[in-house]
């Protein structure tokens, strides 16, 4: 039994290569970076993740079914690749992602998140912010969402989910990863405005934009979201806020905001966006029942 699961392991192994060197033939590849230890500080915990976030068979409910779901999102090493998906004719080569965001992709990235949870029960869905995109046969996004359970004194999750629309519009929640935990001792979501803009957040961004201007940098710096509130005292409350850096990376800033309206600020490690893409494919990967049965099977 065993030497024919390996034959079968192997035939399936060949198989896939002679697919990923035809698929090269018909496009340019582009190679992709290692995730840093900046993606890994995003708390990828696949654990916290399956608590936090809808169960999977909850996401199943919303998503086409996989039958669907194959036909029209490109299979991983198609994207790896960089090559149109050849079952689709006349698409867009497949680029990498993208943080040059305009309102026009926020507001296309917001539908799609609305269509993709459209009749999920047992969470509330918001939108936080977009992240990145990536033009394949359709759309990804990489959308920070707010996802708080239907439970008496919930408390929210902050959340990356990617988002893949199809050329016809239908959009569906293909990974997700908890980023920052509601109930966690170490660090508080946000529960409260997530715009920098917000009235509610007038002292911090008027702390934010001063210390960021003492740093001199030539650095463009957009923030997305204030994703993390840690109130440590009645003198002072820590912040997160994740921006897009350069318009290629994500840079958390943390705003020590004390009760004076003065503040410490820390840049920490950027990362491209790639990276967080990347840590939520190889999140996918582990939990996939193939890789279960596999590990099972050795």
């Amino acid at each position: 039994m065993k030497k024919n699961l390996v034959q079968k392991i192997m035939t399936l192994a060949i198989a896939g290569t002679m697919m990923v060197s035809l698929a090269a033939c018909g496009g340019t590849a582009s190679s992709s970076k290692p995730a840093t230890s900046s993606a890994a500080s995003a708390k990828t915990d696949s654990s916290a993740a399956e608590s936090k976030a809808p169960d999977s068979s909850v996401a199943e409910s919303k998503a086409p079914d996989s039958s669907a779901a194959e036909s029209k999102a490109p299979d991983s090493s198609a994207a790896e690749s960089t090559t149109p998906d050849s079952s689709v004719s006349g698409t867009p080569l497949m680029g990498g992602w993208s943080a040059v965001i305009s309102q026009e992709d926020e507001d296309a990235a917001k539908k799609a998140l609305e269509k993709a949870i459209d009749g999920l029960a047992g969470a509330e869905y918001e939108y936080a912010g977009l992240i990145g995109r990536q033009i394949v046969a359709g759309t990804n996004y990489l959308i920070l969402t707010r996802v708080t359970p239907v439970t008496p004194d919930a408390k929210p999750d902050i959340l990356v989910a990617k988002v893949y629309e199809d050329l016809e519009g239908n959009a569906a929640i293909t990974e997700s990863m908890v980023l920052y935990k509601g109930d966690s001792d170490a660090e508080i979501a946000n529960d409260g405005a997530l715009s920098l803009d917000a009235e509610e957040n007038a002292a911090l961004k008027a702390a934010f934009e001063t210390e960021i201007a003492k740093l001199e940098t030539t650095d463009k710096l957009t923030p997305i979201a204030v994703t993390m509130k840690n109130v440590q005292n009645e003198d002072r409350t820590d912040y997160y806020v994740l921006c897009r850096l350069n318009d290629a990376d994500m840079q958390n800033v943390t705003v020590y905001l004390k009760a004076d309206g003065t503040a410490e600020i820390h840049m920490n490690a950027a990362s491209p966006i790639s990276d967080l893409s990347e840590a939520l494919d190889r999140q996918s990967a582990e939990s996939s029942p193939a890789s279960v049965s596999e590990n099972a099977a050795e």
